[in-house]
């Protein structure tokens, strides 16, 4: 008997004219039929835990916890999970009169369309990220506030992919080899991971899987480790009273110097802003 996909969970946490925030619980297990749909909106959606396999008009891409999910209005997509049961997004959808006029300005032309699925929560884009998750977490924050948060956020995705340059598009082998790593880097983030560790877990030799590891994901195996360990500790600072210290420690940061310098360099406050 074929089993059904069963469709993720959806929860609206802010909208406005043209646009709306998500949050996408998907419980997709292993080895169950891939979902298939089209993208009613222009989408562009935060990985927040988990791992799966997005295959639609640009290609297959591996998409997990700290990358972005991206897609073009009525283009057809169809996800599965091959490493790992479920995941979570939050997902900013724009109507297409909305998304034009920020592509005009950022992407230098209202006919851009994504020419991939992932882009890397690289640096530039991280504090637009971190301003979005901040005025959900404010649960009377200015709607004005937020709806600043998410042009802003939108026009910095833009504005990267204008100038990303294309990659070699690596085996479905290796993808699902990285898969395995960045799982173990999810569920881990704050103990010691080194690169010899990591390809062990991905079954490659140092020199192979650090080569695949930045064509899958966009960044270097440490980059991303420091991106899982800087969005966790936005997240304690947000929702705990817990002192910076040991939020650093807790987050796999040797010490409170590191943490503060690491921290200021992505988001450009030094923690205790977070909290202001």
């Amino acid at each position: 008997m074929r089993m059904e996909p069963r469709l993720p969970d959806t929860i609206e946490l802010a909208s406005g004219q043209g646009w709306r925030l998500r949050r996408l619980d998907c419980h997709a297990r292993v080895g169950e039929p891939a979902f298939e749909e089209s993208h009613a909106r222009y989408v562009i959606a935060i990985v927040t835990s988990g791992a799966f396999t997005y295959h639609g008009k640009s290609g297959r891409e591996l998409l997990h916890t700290g990358s972005l999910l991206l897609g073009n209005c009525g283009a057809c997509y169809s996800c599965c999970h091959d490493q790992g049961d479920g995941d979570t997004c939050l997902a900013l959808q724009l109507d297409e009169s909305i998304f034009e006029d920020v592509a005009a300005t950022a992407a230098g032309t209202m006919n851009f369309r994504f020419p991939a699925a992932r882009l890397p929560l690289g640096r530039r884009v991280l504090p637009s990220v971190l301003a979005i998750e901040r005025a959900i977490a404010e649960r009377d924050a200015e709607p004005a506030s937020l709806e600043e948060g998410v042009f802003s956020f939108a026009d910095r995705v833009l504005r990267e992919f204008a100038s990303l340059t294309e990659k070699c598009s690596p085996h479905d082998k290796d993808r699902r080899r990285v898969s395995l790593a960045l799982r173990h880097m999810e569920r881990n983030s704050s103990e010691k991971l080194d690169l010899a560790g990591l390809s062990s877990i991905a079954g490659m030799s140092k020199y192979h899987f650090l080569r695949v590891f930045k064509v899958v994901v966009g960044t270097t195996p440490h980059q991303h480790l420091m991106s899982l360990r800087l969005r966790e500790a936005a997240r304690l600072l947000n929702e705990t009273h817990l002192p910076v210290t040991e939020i650093a420690l807790a987050c796999g940061f040797g010490d409170l110097s590191t943490f503060n310098k690491t921290f200021k360099s992505c988001y450009g406050m030094r923690p205790t802003g977070v909290r202001q």
